[in-house]
């Protein structure tokens, strides 16, 4: 499944990718790769510190890993802790926690996310969610906010915390 991230341009809606790699080490290690801005490393972190903890109790598939994220479309820098939700999505895909999801080919994902795993209210949301039309994506996983574009239920996935989404993952 291939996870996007809307970004607010200067001009216009656009969208990038979020990849992320995890293997077993020795050590946890982060690398984050492509053009981005401390808030994006910063949600990067919070997404590792959840799911690492034992706050989902999920941690024993994220003890001693090494993680490779990166941020695709070096066209723009990336920023904004909007990227929280996508983030944790592709790092709960690393590691195998998304059979229910399997049915998508390409999510958009957006929603800030804190220490105990809430998904906070995001700004831009009616744009941000007309992406999926424009580039035919399958769904949007996003915060439990209102969103008035007329999209099918089926492709809307509202979280206001992690422990839905994984619920929403596992079981589909």
């Amino acid at each position: 499944m291939r996870i996007f991230i809307p970004a607010m341009g200067p001009k216009d809606m656009r969208m990038f990718e979020v990849q992320c790699l995890a293997k077993k080490s020795r050590d946890e290690e982060i690398l984050v790769t492509g053009k981005v801005d401390e808030s994006i490393v910063d949600s990067v972190q919070v997404a590792v510190s959840i799911l690492s903890y034992d706050t989902l109790k999920l941690s024993q598939r994220f003890y001693n890993r090494k993680y490779h994220f990166h941020f695709a479309d070096g066209s723009f820098a990336k920023e904004g802790t909007s990227a929280g939700l996508g983030i944790a999505l592709a790092l709960l895909q690393a590691v195998g926690c998304l059979p229910g999801l399997s049915r998508f080919n390409q999510v958009l994902a957006t929603g800030e996310i804190d220490l105990f795993g809430e998904v906070h209210s995001v700004g831009g949301i009616e744009m941000k969610a007309s992406l999926l039309e424009q580039h035919g994506l399958d769904c949007v996983i996003m915060p439990d906010q209102p969103l008035l574009a007329r999209l099918a239920q089926d492709r809307v996935i509202r979280v206001s915390n992690l422990k839905e989404l994984i619920v929403e993952a596992t079981q589909g």
